[in-house]
């Protein structure tokens, strides 16, 4: 079966998102959404919320964390990482039989051998990423021969959905869900968001942080 994913979302709980659950919830729905996973920077509390929420959309919790090396996502985690030290988050996430995710590798990121082995899947498409960096981060999967998926990185209810994955997956068991996505059984479905849109996305940004 065919799953609709955003495999990369923000709620309320990120420092620079004002995304309330229950509308996420909504707008889930409406984008015909199977699949959604809340990747808050640093903090844990949104999926836990959305998945307590809900019982028919499938709510993976995963978060967002900023390293020395550059953001990590992890997904299907079962509580908050604390570390923020790049291979102690991997070894959380592993610890959690998660799954790990460099997003927007364009973007604010080192790259070196040790960092690129030890992740799982790449953040080909990131809705709120120009087409060079989107170009950048699918050649470097193809290059190291890793598994790529798509993401909103929606900060606003009106990105969600704007970065599909669709997963080709066995059934809606979480574990069919892993393995699809790590052996890379997927299509993407992308769209840009609106260039104004993530302008104002970093006004919000720094108005949350006053």
């Amino acid at each position: 079966m065919k799953l609709r994913a955003d495999l990369h979302v923000h709620s309320e709980f990120s420092f620079d998102s004002k995304s309330k659950i229950n509308k996420i919830l909504k707008k889930a729905k409406k984008e015909k959404i199977d699949i959604l996973a809340i990747t808050d920077h640093e903090e844990f509390l949104g999926g836990e919320k959305l998945k307590n929420l809900s019982k028919e959309l499938i709510v993976i919790c995963g978060e967002e964390i900023d390293t020395e090396y550059g953001d990590i996502i992890g997904l299907f985690l079962t509580k908050k990482i604390e570390t923020k030290k790049f291979f102690e988050v991997i070894k959380e996430i592993k610890k959690q039989k998660g799954i790990a995710v460099i997003p927007h590798p364009s973007i604010h990121h080192i790259l070196t051998d040790e960092v690129l082995n030890s992740i799982d899947l790449i953040e080909i498409f990131n809705s709120r990423v120009g087409n060079s960096g989107n170009e950048m981060a699918k050649m470097l999967a193809n290059k190291i021969k890793k598994p790529g998926i798509a993401g909103s990185d929606a900060h606003f209810l009106f990105e969600i959905g704007n970065g599909i994955t669709l997963i080709d997956s066995k059934s809606k068991n979480i574990e069919d869900i892993k393995a699809a996505l790590q052996m890379g059984n997927v299509e993407l479905l992308c769209k840009r968001s609106p260039k104004l849109k993530r302008y104002w996305a970093k006004f919000v940004k720094i108005w949350r942080r006053r």
